[in-house]
């Protein structure tokens, strides 16, 4: 049986395309690599490409800056129509998130600011620590652990790569998390940067994710139907719900009328309307 060949973590571009052209965007060349080795290019690392992208609010706005700094040539047409995607071009296989960042994530871009570029980053580092940590915590504890569960061991999961994935499958299937608690086993999938990257993307929308799973598989059809309506009623309300119309009354420079029942000597001013309802009822003063 042949060896499978090992993915190159420095394989990965930055593609532009349509249904008629598709084109390399060069990354602008850095040196933050280890060592301080020059990464960028046309083919680099990930993270390389997210520290790049991240520095712009979405695809429109990377797209005009690559074709004015000649990071890509394309035709005068209409860029409407291109999609700009993450593509591995090395041997081997990568099974991890392909998604183009923007400038929206920003725990990922607080990392990459206070990282070099590489691909893997050791067991044991505040990071590493960190994700662990809320692997275990979430697994072992809370009012979505079941969620969570079905979350980090979903095939379909497009935050992680198919290496952590697998791995938390084998802990669950021979209940091993408590030995991860109490420190005795690590999980190494944790150190790659496609999937610290998905746990940085993920970091503050958890719940939001957790709570659409429990709607979407945990709960019956009947409470998401019911669910579901009374959004719908909620929503009507509120577009039901017109602005008040405020009138400006100017108040004309003159003696006001006396009250009836009014205490000698003393002035009142006051406005009727304050005591009829929206019905045009008197109101029980």
């Amino acid at each position: 049986m042949a060896k499978k060949d090992s993915m190159q973590p420095d394989k990965f571009s930055l593609i532009v395309q349509n249904p008629k052209i598709k084109k390399i965007i060069t990354i602008p060349e850095t040196k933050r690599g280890i060592e301080r080795k020059t990464v960028g290019g046309k083919e680099t690392y990930q993270m390389a490409i997210d520290a790049f992208t991240t520095r712009f609010q979405n695809e429109k706005e990377l797209l005009d800056y690559a074709v004015q700094n000649n990071l890509v040539s394309l035709p005068n047409t209409n860029y409407d129509e291109f999609h700009i995607s993450i593509e591995y071009r090395g041997k081997g296989e990568f099974n991890g998130n392909h998604q183009v960042l923007y400038s929206d994530q920003e725990e990922l871009i607080d990392f990459i600011n206070h990282n070099e570029i590489k691909e893997y980053f050791a067991l044991g580092t505040p990071y590493t620590n960190e994700f662990q940590s809320e692997i275990v915590r979430n697994w072992t504890a809370g009012m979505f652990q079941a969620e969570y569960r079905m979350f980090m061991t979903d095939y379909k999961n497009r935050y992680f790569g198919l290496d952590l994935i697998k791995t938390l499958n084998k802990l669950k299937e021979k209940d091993l998390m408590d030995s991860v608690k109490a420190k005795e086993t690590f999980i190494e999938a944790i150190s790659h940067y496609h999937n610290l990257r998905g746990y940085f993307m993920t970091k503050n929308k958890l719940e939001d994710i957790l709570y659409e799973i429990t709607r979407e598989k945990i709960w019956s059809p009947q409470d998401r139907i019911e669910y579901e309506r009374e959004e719908r009623i909620e929503e009507m309300h509120d577009n039901s719900i017109s602005p008040i119309n405020l009138d400006i009354i100017k108040i004309l420079d003159k003696k006001s009328k006396k009250a009836k029942k009014q205490l000698p000597n003393q002035m009142a001013l006051f406005d009727d309307s304050l005591f009829f309802d929206i019905e045009g009822q008197s109101k029980k003063r």
